[in-house]
């Protein structure tokens, strides 16, 4: 067989193990490194490897990767992750073409620019600008299940390229029937300068009432901390399980705290685990907002954790001290405060 036919192969069944582990012994047959990287890829992804074999590895992708990624427009391997010896997960430019390479690749920074794009295996898509637009004119269900946008929240923008309200562009979306997760964590300004309000809830109703969303349960947002108890209030009446807010910040932002909802085992609404950031908080305004929207929804909850990173623990003693105090107003609600794990 020649090179052709047993790529081909491998990207007419990329969930295969087989035609890899081929084309692996094809190639070191003929003293192609690459094939001793495929297979060691291989063996580590059925648990097998070791130390040695690893940093092998490291040492093939770095002297030889740029090479192997040729056949996509993928500029820099800082970017890209290698999995059973192809490329799983890449950042790039402009839609996904029709190159077949693209059958391997599971999380990747676009979208397929047609129904024949060779996109199979995408699980992740981290859109940019006219992305929600694009995935409305396709037409092949797509096998995506996490959705992370980070452009505007603010669902009366229209899309860059698009010019209609980003919220009636995604309404027209057919090719996500297994979408479990979605990320919406951008800002945006307006051509006035002024910055737009984050995302409230009734401007993502459709994410839990849409027929083009029936399995969706987890949902991240960027939110401000005094919104905590109207998306608690939202949360209550969807079908989601796990919401995730970062409050007063998007995902670049390292000084957000994270508000984590979750249901019990019979779908009530039942904990709220609050993630101090990494560093101390973003200053008063930021605990103040956090606990005006944390003393609203207190009567809705049965437990709190309160999670601090080990190295911002000292950091955050006046926040845990206030938080802890606020709880102690509601007599049914537990608190519960841990140290992160380095």
């Amino acid at each position: 067989m020649t090179d052709a036919e047993l790529l081909a192969a491998i990207y007419a069944a990329p969930a295969d193990d087989a035609p890899r582990a081929v084309y692996a012994d094809w190639l070191q047959q003929r003293g192609d490194p690459r094939g001793e990287f495929i297979a060691l890829q291989l063996l580590r992804a059925h648990g097998g490897g070791t130390p040695e074999q690893a940093d092998r590895e490291h040492e093939l992708v770095t002297a030889h990767g740029p090479d192997w990624l040729a056949p996509l427009p993928i500029a820099k391997t800082a970017a890209v992750r290698f999995e059973r010896g192809f490329v799983s997960a890449c950042e790039t430019a402009g839609f996904l073409d029709e190159n077949p390479a693209w059958a391997t690749v599971r999380d990747v920074t676009s979208v397929p620019g047609s129904d024949a794009c060779h996109a199979q295996s995408l699980r992740v898509l981290r859109a940019g600008d006219g992305g929600i637009a694009q995935l409305a004119r396709l037409a092949r269900p797509l096998g995506v299940e996490t959705l992370a946008w980070n452009g505007p929240t603010y669902w009366d923008v229209a899309e860059p390229g698009d010019g209609e309200p980003i919220a009636e562009v995604f309404g027209r979306n057919r090719v996500l029937p297994r979408l479990r997760r979605l990320e919406l964590l951008g800002e945006v300004a307006r051509p006035t300068g002024v910055v737009a309000p984050l995302l409230l809830p009734s401007q993502l109703a459709w994410a839990w009432s849409s027929r083009y969303t029936p399995v969706l349960a987890e949902l991240v947002l960027a939110v401000d901390a005094r919104s905590l108890a109207r998306w608690t209030a939202a949360f209550a009446t969807s079908r989601l399980w796990h919401v995730e807010l970062r409050t007063e910040g998007a995902y670049w932002r390292p000084r957000a705290w994270r508000a984590i909802l979750t249901r019990d085992a019979a779908g009530a609404l039942s904990q709220l685990e609050l993630v101090a950031p990494p560093s101390s908080a973003r200053g008063p305004a930021s605990i103040e907002a956090l606990c005006e929207g944390l003393e609203a929804l207190l009567p809705a909850l049965a437990a709190i954790r309160l999670v601090i990173p080990a190295r911002a623990w000292e950091l955050t003693a006046a926040d845990r001290a206030r938080i802890t105090k606020l709880v102690a107003t509601q007599g049914r609600t537990t608190l519960a405060i841990e140290t992160a794990r380095a």
